[in-house]
């Protein structure tokens, strides 16, 4: 198996309270990848183009707002020469504001990932390519992501708290179902 791709970016900070981004990849996938050699089922070849699209904007007042979108569709070519194709669809809406009570931060997420994995264009470029994922979740409902975020520092940052919370909708692409998440954890540094 040998994967060749292409990937290439550009940002522009146009001032002090909006930057945008683009990326895209090219990638063509020969032989079974790698730790799939056993299934069959993934086919001889894929080739993957996607495109991501972001924004950030500071809105003043320790407010910011960031944006992505990506799409990206693989062509896979099974055994028997038959062509399918899989499309995958990302975007990320967040909103952050810090010095909320003092030195802390506070966050909201809305995303949808790429099927089978979780974030933005690294994942909808990972799902893509890495057939695995994709093939066992193709024809899913998509899944909705909401996130809340909270982070604060005592002792000019030798140690800090955070806690998110998560629901998801159609989690892993079952219809239908729901999902709901909390992380807490406290970290020191010496």
């Amino acid at each position: 198996s040998h994967v060749n791709s292409v990937l290439a970016g550009v940002g522009w900070n146009f001032n002090d309270w909006v930057s945008v981004g683009f990326n895209a990849i090219a990638s063509d996938r020969s032989g079974a990848p790698l730790g799939y050699t056993n299934l069959a089922a993934l086919g001889q070849s894929a080739s993957t183009r996607a495109l991501q699209l972001s924004a950030r904007f500071n809105l003043g007042n320790n407010w910011v707002t960031t944006a992505e979108f990506g799409e990206g569709v693989t062509q896979l070519r099974q055994h028997e020469g038959a062509a399918t194709s899989l499309d995958a669809q990302t975007f990320a809406i967040t909103v952050a504001k810090r010095g909320v009570f003092g030195d802390d931060a506070v966050g909201f997420s809305l995303s949808r990932p790429a099927p089978g994995s979780i974030g933005g264009f690294g994942s909808l470029v990972r799902s893509t390519a890495d057939l695995p994922p994709v093939m066992a979740l193709a024809g899913r409902a998509p899944e909705t992501d909401f996130q809340l975020g909270y982070v604060t520092s005592f002792f000019s940052g030798k140690l800090a708290l955070q806690t998110n919370a998560g629901y998801q909708v159609n989690p892993l692409g079952q219809s239908g179902t729901s999902a709901v998440s909390v992380l807490s954890r406290a970290k020191i540094k010496f």
